[in-house]
C-alpha cells in the first residue's frame, strides 16, 4: 500500500495533508482496489495506481470543501449578464454515465492503469481450428 511520504513524493500538490485524512481516504482505496496487490500486476503497479486514486478523490474532495459540486469538468459556455455556467462533458463520459473517474487527470490516469491490470480474458488464435 501506499504511503502518505509517497503520495506526496509523486504528487507535491498534497504535501499538506495530514495523516488522518490520509488514513480516511486510503481506507476507501483499499475498498476500491482490495487488498492484494499482486491481482494488480506487481506491488508497485498497485501502488502507483493506489496514488493516482487517492489523488484523484482528493482532488475532488477538495473542491467540494470550496463548495463546489462539479469542480472539475470542463467550461463549454459562460455569460456574464444573468450568469449562465455550462459544463462540457467529453464524449467518452457520456458514454460511461458520466464516470467520476474521468474528471481528473489522475482519475485518467489510475483508469488506465486498471484497465492494463484487468484487461480481461485474451484468446490466441489457433490457424488450425478457426472460431468460426
Amino acid at each position: 500500500m501506499v504511503t502518505l511520504a509517497q503520495l506526496t513524493a509523486r504528487f507535491p500538490e498534497y504535501q499538506d495533508l495530514t495523516q488522518p485524512r490520509f488514513d480516511i481516504f486510503l481506507a476507501d482505496s483499499v475498498l476500491e482496489m482490495g487488498e492484494d496487490a499482486g491481482r494488480w500486476i506487481s506491488e508497485d503497479f498497485y501502488n502507483k495506481a493506489q496514488a493516482y486514486l487517492l489523488a484523484h478523490v482528493l482532488t475532488l474532495a477538495g473542491a467540494q470543501e470550496l463548495g463546489d459540486s462539479n469542480p472539475n469538468a470542463p467550461l463549454k459556455k459562460t455569460e456574464v449578464d444573468d450568469v449562465v455556467v455550462e459544463f462540457d462533458t467529453p464524449r467518452r463520459m457520456k458514454q460511461e454515465l458520466v464516470d467520476t473517474l474521468q474528471s481528473t487527470s489522475y482519475g485518467q490516469e489510475y483508469y488506465r492503469l486498471r484497465r492494463m491490470a484487468f484487461g480481461g480474458a485474451h484468446m490466441a488464435y489457433n490457424p488450425i481450428m478457426p472460431y468460426n
